[in-house]
C-alpha cells in the first residue's frame, strides 16, 4: 500500500504559517494592551498622590504661587491620564481586531486539519483492508495446498 500523502499539505502549511503570525501579532497586541492598562493605573496613582499632596499643602499655610504651580502640575497629570486612556482604548481596539483575525485563521486551519485527519483515517482503514485481503489470500492459498495434498 502507498504511504499516506495529504494533497492539501501545501495549503495546510500556508494556513499554519498565517495562523502562527496572527497568533504572534495577537500576543504583541495583548502585551501592548496590558502595558497601556498599567500606564493608566500608574498615571492615576500619580495623580492621586499629587491631589493628596495638593490638598495637604492647602491645610498648612496658603501660598498662592505653590497653589498655581500645584494646579498646573495636577492639570498636566489629568491631561496625561486622558492621553493614556486614549492609548489604552486604541490598544484594546487593536487587541480585539488581532484576536478576531487570529480566531478566523485558526478556524480555517482547523478545517484543513480535520480534512487531513479524515484522509489519514480513511487511508488507515484502506491499509488495514489491504493487509487483511493479503492475509485472506495467503490463508486461501494455504488451504488450497492442504486440499491438494490430501
Amino acid at each position: 500500500m502507498k504511504r499516506f500523502c495529504f494533497r492539501l499539505e501545501s495549503v495546510r502549511s500556508l494556513r499554519a504559517l498565517r495562523e502562527q503570525r496572527s497568533r504572534e501579532a495577537f500576543a504583541v497586541a495583548t502585551e501592548m494592551w496590558g502595558r497601556a492598562q498599567e500606564a493608566v493605573k500608574c498615571a492615576e496613582a500619580n495623580a492621586a498622590r499629587l491631589s493628596a499632596s495638593f490638598a495637604a499643602s492647602r491645610l498648612e499655610r496658603f501660598r498662592p504661587a505653590e497653589q498655581v504651580a500645584g494646579s498646573a502640575v495636577f492639570a498636566n497629570a489629568q491631561a496625561e491620564i486622558s492621553r493614556l486612556i486614549t492609548v489604552r482604548e486604541d490598544a484594546a481596539s487593536t487587541h480585539n481586531t488581532a484576536h478576531d483575525k487570529w480566531l478566523e485563521l485558526r478556524r480555517s486551519l482547523q478545517v484543513i486539519e480535520k480534512l487531513a485527519e479524515r484522509d489519514r483515517s480513511l487511508h488507515h482503514v484502506a491499509t488495514l483492508r489491504a493487509e487483511q485481503n493479503e492475509l485472506d489470500e495467503f490463508a486461501s492459498i494455504a488451504a488450497a495446498r492442504d486440499l491438494r495434498r490430501s
